[in-house]
């Protein structure tokens, strides 16, 4: 049997589907293999405080589908993000274990300036304010793709409107050197570019947060590692949540298909459509790709999270749309109106002296700071979409 191989990446968790033989049982047979990590990267995707996501995403779909003809298995191995281990055990699943489905870690390739914890953007904020750096000039811009914005997995008292708590809180030793209320304060001066972090279910969200982390020790997986068995007092991981949806996703498609599933193009396509999440409202396309909504998060006086406006990317165009079109009364206001820094004048000058040593990294930021130009000057979304036009390289077109 020729075997079809499907790769691409949701929500920043890889997912791999291929054929795989015919089965015969009095049950369908669905092997999940799963390339897990817990010493890299261990509060962003360590297993023992990820993998309870796999069984409550499994309890939600069960809820809407009967999957009493179905027997699964899951596999789990660990890669801790080595290339070469990944590629075993991907032949492993692949070859010998005729799993169904492959879930990896999203090992990172890139990195440029990066505060993996909230602990290291509180004392970042908390740092520059202490060097001064935290006037109604700075704009400070963060870039992420976490759903998160301004807030944190730990559990906290400072909630933010998403649900989560905020990332100048101190959720692991309690405020112990008495820097929640600097590096709260220097974040007026923070702009937030990340995927929506809006979750439609809030009840779910509290149920998710209260039980993911013990989880893993549970049906379906029975982690019995030492990690696992001892993390009780941890904080469930940055992309639990996105392992969530992936694994949820992957059992929609199977309930959307329950008897072609081992061929990898079937299970594909039953899997684009769209849901709501606990990474925002998930639309997947027929090509196996995700809508990204990032949007642009400011704080408000309150110190609570929202949205000025919204970049959606779609089939290589992008959208721009406004949530709000007064700046002023908006993104501006917790800085008493003031607008900071002609962040144009960087981008048309600065930047043009470095582009040839630093290419596309420079044109990202360089937008992003155009962008935050021209809502201190322009409020329509025409004008906005033309200086994104601009900035795009030209595979990359606005739509409208």
């Amino acid at each position: 049997m020729k075997s079809f191989l499907v790769v691409f990446q949701l929500l920043n968790i890889h997912l791999v589907l291929f054929a795989a033989q015919n089965v015969s049982s009095s049950k369908k047979k669905v092997i999940v293999g799963i390339a897990a990590t817990e010493h890299v990267m261990s509060s962003n995707i360590g297993w023992s405080i990820s993998g309870g996501s796999i069984g409550m995403a499994f309890d939600k779909i069960k809820e809407e589908y009967n999957f009493n003809d179905f027997e699964f298995s899951f596999l789990v191995e660990y890669t801790e993000c080595d290339r070469v281990k990944a590629v075993g055990v991907g032949i492993e699943f692949m070859m010998r274990q005729k799993a169904d489905v492959v879930i990896g870690p999203p090992c990172p390739d890139v990195i440029l300036f990066c505060m993996d914890l909230p602990s290291e953007r509180r004392a970042f904020m908390a740092k520059m304010s202490d060097s001064g750096m935290t006037t109604k000039e700075y704009v400070y811009i963060s870039l992420s793709m976490r759903s998160q914005a301004f807030g944190q997995t730990g559990a906290g008292k400072d909630i933010l409107s998403s649900g989560l708590t905020a990332f100048w809180e101190d959720t692991e030793n309690k405020n112990a050197d008495g820097l929640n209320a600097i590096a709260k304060e220097a974040s007026k001066r923070v702009i937030a570019l990340d995927l929506d972090a809006s979750v439609a279910n809030q009840t779910y969200l509290a149920l998710f947060k209260t039980n993911v982390v013990r989880r893993v020790r549970e049906d379906p997986l029975f982690c019995r590692t030492e990690e696992c068995l001892t993390n009780d007092n941890k904080a469930r991981s940055t992309y639990a949540r996105q392992l969530h949806d992936t694994f949820y996703m992957f059992a929609k498609g199977l309930s959307r298909e329950p008897t072609y599933y081992h061929d990898a193009n079937n299970l594909t396509k039953a899997m684009a459509g769209d849901f709501s999440g606990l990474t925002g409202e998930v639309q997947m396309t027929a090509n196996n790709t995700r809508i990204a909504d990032f949007m642009l998060y400011y704080l408000d006086v309150n110190f609570q999270q929202q949205v000025f406006m919204k970049i959606t990317y779609q089939d290589a165009k992008t959208n721009v749309t406004l949530i709000s079109t007064d700046p002023s009364t908006t993104i501006w206001a917790i800085r008493e109106g003031q607008k900071g820094s002609n962040c144009n004048t960087w981008h048309d000058k600065a930047l043009s002296s470095h582009y040839q040593r630093a290419g596309g990294v420079w044109r990202g930021i360089g937008c992003t700071l155009s962008l935050l130009g021209i809502v201190r000057k322009e409020s329509g979304e025409a004008a906005i979409n033309e200086r994104m036009e601009n900035c795009l390289p030209p595979r990359y077109r606005v739509n409208g």
